[in-house]
């Protein structure tokens, strides 16, 4: 592999840099955003945070939460076995309709019957929403695309090999 010129290795990274600020203060909101929409209707609300890391070849988005039922949610949970702690039996609705369903950012308000059983009961489990894949779907990249080609264009590279914004 040819190595690259000081002006080359100056120029790229300009251009990472660039990557960078677009998606720092572009991009990374956005999918903050997109990522909390389903949750409007949550009583409770998951602390996302977004950061930008630099690869050498690339600039990623990672979002990351400590919440266990954010990512119950977006995962799924397989069927079990549920015990009532104190009593013998469980109480619960008898019906629930979620306020999220799978592959959509859509929130709604949850319902639930108003019927109460009694009962030893097997949990069905969660469908897996996948918000994260659906987040990725809903970004309006020709708009981000537009931003960055706005930072990309003053980058210049003079013969000192040093690049300036203007």
């Amino acid at each position: 592999m040819k190595a690259k010129s000081k002006v080359e290795q100056i120029f790229t990274e300009a251009v990472t840099e660039a990557l960078y600020t677009v998606m720092r203060d572009n991009v990374a909101p956005v999918v903050l955003e997109l990522l909390l929409a389903p949750t409007h209707y949550w009583k409770h609300k998951p602390d996302i945070k977004c950061e930008v890391k630099i690869g050498k070849y690339e600039v990623h988005i990672i979002a990351k939460t400590e919440s266990k039922i954010y990512q119950w949610v977006n995962r799924g949970v397989e069927r079990h076995n549920v015990y009532p702690r104190k009593r013998k039996l469980l109480r619960y609705k008898a019906t629930y309709i979620p306020s999220t369903e799978p592959d959509s950012l859509r929130s709604f308000p949850p319902a639930s019957g108003r019927k109460v059983i009694f009962a030893r009961r097997s949990f069905p489990g969660i469908r897996a929403r996948m918000f994260t894949k659906a987040a990725v779907e809903a970004l309006p990249l020709p708009k981000l695309l537009r931003n960055l080609r706005r930072v990309m264009k003053p980058i210049r590279v003079d013969l000192k090999g040093k690049y300036a914004y203007w």
